[in-house]
């Protein structure tokens, strides 16, 4: 039997081969989640994170993968993860495709342009085939051939221009403004904490990489300090040399990392050459940046939105050097681990006594975890729901008359997911059962990072529907003011509770989770969609109404919009 495993969007000739599995969400092809299912997925999850922090914490102990006193390794630990968790999975897919179906012959496309980033399994599939399968490429058999171009935000000379001047502009406003021996410094979305002002004496340092041109006016009017990364910019030294003297310590130190007995090491060193070879030069000089800002300016406390990205964790681990206590303000719902755990912070906010519980059963300290609730829903907790339809309805050409039904799915970014097809034909049932009531108006809102926006307007186009899509639009405005709201694996679940809004989860996982609030309404099939969303029309359904403020306690402390000053008074002691 010949088979051929498809990663990318590529056309090859159908009648040289006994199957074409896709592993790319292809319609016209046998898709992987027929041979591996969500569950063997999520047990790769856990097996996958629990040997990355054993390997984290190894290194670290022995300070190998330092430059000064950042831990490089550790700044890189989730995306590591997100390379090593993908390679397993199609490690596992194709053991399952192997004992199925019995090939003689597998065909793969040469991929090795991105294969240490993705990664394809021309990067690893030699060593996980038996003897007796010979491996082909299809180089000289495929028709068509479209390679994944990646696109970097490049500013116009014009904003570059205005940027400059209006940072010249604050940078000579700074320097009349009264200095403070007590600051506070925020590396966070700003939406996330717009009240912490109104709440500390302390002095307000928002550092950014670039100029955010939108906050100008705002930070002036709360006297709040801008500063850059590019203000502290020092003399480094050679960091070629540096970059050459990690990535030889990487090929020469033992890097142990094994999954279920099977050894990744190699793999994860070649990716790390890769990803260090082409970041060090700018990851480097931030971690010089980072020292002079704190040299500079005396700071008591850093906040950021999350530790696990690698400039978000340098920050911090520099921190840690200058008697500064760090804080994470959750930045979302959790749902797995690796986006909060293992924590370089001293602390972490969360929303609730739920969430405190469930990162004590992942781990974490009860000691260095404080319940706030969410200070994002400080901003329209207290604004009437009516004021913010009128206003969604006339700049999204609404009728304030008909009900409004938001659709939200988490960020589905193309091959992050090897059960991406599966998801995609999920969030394909939504909307097509939701487009069946004819007596609502529909919005999809797509989350930001989701490149699934294509596919989502050739859907809609084939409906017989008046259905809004929607991508960069303020989320919480949103939330409160609409009348429901269709949520699947988003955090929109928990923006719909805050705003008291009736919510259908249409995915297992959640229905899962926040089954012991006993707020939301299933919506895991098609009929218990409809059943759902048919109830709420009619004001039959009311457990939203009925179990709200339980639900609240329990999830969002309360949700009393003092969230901010929770905040701000454990990072102004």
């Amino acid at each position: 039997m010949k088979i051929a495993l498809i990663e990318k969007k590529e056309r090859i000739k159908v009648k040289d081969f006994d199957k074409i599995i896709s592993f790319c969400s292809r319609d016209d092809y046998i898709n992987v989640d027929s041979y591996i299912t969500k569950n063997e997925i999520d047990k790769i999850y856990d097996s996958v994170y629990n040997a990355l922090c054993n390997s984290l914490n190894s290194h670290r102990d022995k300070k190998t993968f330092f430059i000064g006193d950042v831990d490089i390794l550790q700044a890189y630990g989730k995306q590591v993860f997100d390379f090593l968790v993908r390679l397993c999975q199609k490690k596992a897919a194709l053991k399952k495709i192997i004992e199925k179906e019995s090939p003689k012959e597998i065909w793969i496309s040469n991929n090795t342009d991105y294969a240490a980033i993705c990664p394809f399994f021309d990067f690893f599939i030699k060593d996980f085939i038996p003897s007796n399968i010979t491996l082909k490429y299809f180089s000289n058999n495929k028709l068509c051939l479209q390679k994944q171009v990646y696109f970097t935000n490049q500013k116009t000379k014009k904003e570059i221009i205005i940027n400059h001047i209006l940072h010249s502009i604050y940078r000579v406003i700074d320097l009349f403004c009264s200095k403070c021996n007590d600051n506070i410094l925020i590396y966070s979305d700003y939406e996330q904490i717009t009240k912490l002002n109104d709440f500390t004496k302390k002095r307000i340092i928002i550092i950014r990489d670039n100029f955010p041109r939108r906050l100008f006016f705002t930070l002036l009017n709360k006297k709040i300090c801008l500063k850059l990364f590019s203000d502290f910019n020092v003399l480094v030294g050679n960091i070629e040399k540096n970059t050459k003297d990690l990535i030889g310590q990487l090929e020469s130190t033992p890097l142990l990392i094994c999954v279920n007995n099977a050894d990744y090491s190699k793999y994860v060193k070649k990716y790390l050459k890769t990803r260090w070879q082409a970041e060090l030069l700018k990851v480097i000089p931030r971690i010089f940046q980072s020292h002079a800002l704190f040299s500079k300016i005396p700071i008591t406390s850093l906040l950021v939105d999350q530790d696990r990205g690698i400039y978000h964790n340098i920050l911090v681990q520099v921190a840690n050097n200058y008697n500064c206590l760090t804080y994470v303000n959750l930045h979302g719902d959790p749902f797995h681990r690796i986006g909060f755990l293992p924590l370089t912070a001293d602390y972490i906010f969360v929303w609730g006594a739920q969430q405190k519980e469930l990162f004590e059963n992942w781990g974490l300290h009860s000691d260095r975890i404080v319940v706030t609730g969410c200070s994002k829903y400080d901003k329209y907790i207290k604004t009437p729901s009516d004021l913010l339809k009128k206003r969604i309805c006339k700049e999204l050409g609404l009728s304030y008359k008909e009900p409004i039904c938001v659709i939200a799915t988490f960020p589905l970014v193309y091959r992050s997911n090897i059960l991406e097809n599966t998801i995609r034909e999920q969030i394909k049932k939504i909307i097509c059962t939701v487009s069946d009531f004819k007596n609502i108006q529909i919005l999809i809102k797509l989350h930001p990072g989701d490149d699934n926006e294509s596919r989502i307007h050739n859907l809609v186009k084939n409906l017989d529907a008046d259905i809004k899509i929607i991508k960069n639009y303020d989320a919480l405005l949103l939330a409160k003011g609409v009348d429901m709201l269709v949520v699947y694996s988003s955090t929109f679940a928990i923006d719909g509770l805050v705003y008291a809004k009736p919510v259908v989860l249409v995915d297992h996982e959640s229905v899962k989770k926040y089954k012991n609030l006993d707020y939301f309404y299933d919506g895991t099939d098609v009929g218990k969609i409809k059943n759902s969303l048919s109830g709420i029309l009619n004001g039959q359904h009311k457990k939203h109404i009925i179990n709200y403020q339980t639900a609240m306690d329990k999830y969002l402390n309360g949700g009393n919009a003092q969230a901010s000053q929770n905040i701000a008074k454990h990072i102004g002691k």
